[in-house]
């Protein structure tokens, strides 16, 4: 694998050195997962964190399901393509890539395709097995394993992935999945590292589910593989399912990331605290399917849940106030009326702005000047602008403007009205004993 040489390799001409540790510790944890090797993997994990034996078992039971034990040169290709996946990220080298091609994904099917000087070790492949690797670098091009993981992504991401996979070899779907799970075996890796640093007990329960759901993706409609892994996802929390808007609150909980109940009760209160309206209108947006019902994928929407989280000023609650505006704001401005039945509106730029804002006030009038900028077919990128950027620094209240003090007078109307007893539809957060959640759902 030349692509990884500390001095002249791929990595070290364009990426850091920790993408390139990321890639050898992707490429040993796949190798000790295909051959079995539980202390191998775990052996750089704290001791309370590490990964369960019984968890270890289910892991080697997606092994087998995948076939690859038997085929050394799956092996080879897989290893190659987790070798070079993360050149993807490098600004330095996709931005020298057509404008379509710059997404990390797409930069990397686009290198496989026609930049072989980049990526040597492709080109030492046998025919079979470069076609192979082509065809799992286009099933990442069209669906993103992590976005599903955190509820980013909808019911129509798993339809189109159904597409996709048909039209490829049944080898490519399952060395699909397992490279998703290789790629996050690698995260937090460190020089030296030979094992996984991210793949232990905590976090694996995710990605379980994940899997276990995805397998069944041309066996069950995509709803009901959606809905099901949400709610397993959720039963650990003792998450309640009995109205819809117990499942947008779901849906929510894990685009928070939500994997200890503290973390879950401070989601479920800021939810709370919405105005009904608010959260009829969230529902909405949490509920669409993009099969059926017009929605929005908003994606690095977790980060900015999490940024969120971490920066006082702002907080969980302020978010979703802000969410709901956004979610507005795309519906009028996109004008979704007609197909495509789903728009993908990129919040990386929000992300790091809700990191970097000093001001409440600041930040929730930050979508006054912001602006919808369209990236291709369906996509869109929110870009915060000059004018935001400049005020991030403020740390005094300013006036509101009009339209913000205007949203902020409904808001304390629509509230003020509100009936609880009634009206709303939010099942109390139960104990773990009064849980109930349901093998699977379909809206």
């Amino acid at each position: 694998f030349p692509d990884l040489h500390q001095e002249v390799g791929t990595h070290a001409l364009f990426t850091s050195d920790a993408e390139r540790f990321r890639a050898l510790s992707c490429m040993m944890s796949a190798l000790w997962l295909a051959a079995d090797r539980y202390e191998d993997f775990t052996s750089g994990q704290p001791g309370k964190k590490k990964l369960r034996p019984e968890q270890w078992q289910q892991m080697q039971d997606f092994v087998r399901w995948t076939g690859i034990k038997e085929r050394p040169d799956w092996m080879h290709g897989l290893l190659m393509y987790l070798a070079v996946k993360g050149l993807g990220r490098s600004k330095h080298l996709t931005m020298q890539l057509p404008k379509q091609c710059q997404q990390a994904d797409s930069a990397v099917s686009k290198l496989l395709e026609e930049y072989l000087n980049v990526v040597p070790s492709f080109k030492i492949l046998t025919e079979e097995t470069s076609d192979l690797v082509a065809s799992i670098s286009e099933l990442h091009e069209s669906f993103v394993f992590g976005q599903f993981m955190q509820a980013e992504n909808t019911p129509l991401s798993l339809q189109i992935l159904r597409q996709r996979a048909a039209e490829q070899d049944e080898a490519a779907y399952k060395l699909f999945l397992f490279s998703a799970l290789g790629m996050l075996a690698g995260i937090g890796a460190t020089a030296g590292a030979t094992h996984s640093p991210f793949l232990t007990e905590g976090t694996t329960v995710t990605v379980l589910y994940s899997l276990q759901a995805l397998q069944k993706l041309q066996q069950r409609s995509s709803q009901e593989i959606y809905w099901s892994y949400l709610c397993h996802w959720g039963q650990s929390l003792a998450l309640s399912t009995q109205t819809l808007e117990d499942l947008a609150f779901l849906r929510l909980a894990c685009i928070c990331r939500t994997r200890e109940r503290s973390a879950m009760e401070l989601a479920y209160s800021s939810w709370a605290s919405l105005a009904l309206s608010e959260r009829q209108a969230l529902t909405d947006f949490l509920l669409a399917d993009g099969i059926h019902f017009h929605a929005v994928l908003f994606s690095y929407l977790p980060d900015c849940f999490a940024n969120a989280h971490k920066n006082r000023k702002v907080g969980l609650a302020s978010m979703l106030i802000l969410l709901v505006e956004l979610v507005e704001i795309t519906w009028t401005q996109l004008g979704i009326s007609v197909l495509p039945h789903q728009v993908t509106v990129h919040l990386g730029d929000l992300a790091a702005f809700t990191a970097a804002v000093r001001s409440r006030s600041v930040f929730f009038s930050c979508l006054e000047h912001a602006r919808i900028h369209a990236t291709g077919s369906s996509g869109y990128v929110l870009n915060m602008t000059s004018k935001n950027w400049s005020r991030t620094e403020e740390v005094s209240n300013h006036d509101m403007s009009i339209p913000g003090t205007l949203r902020s007078v409904l808001r304390a109307v629509s509230k003020s009205k509100r009936k609880e007893s009634t009206s709303t539809r939010l099942t109390p957060l139960p104990s773990i004993v009064e849980a109930t959640v349901v093998e699977s759902v379909v809206i």
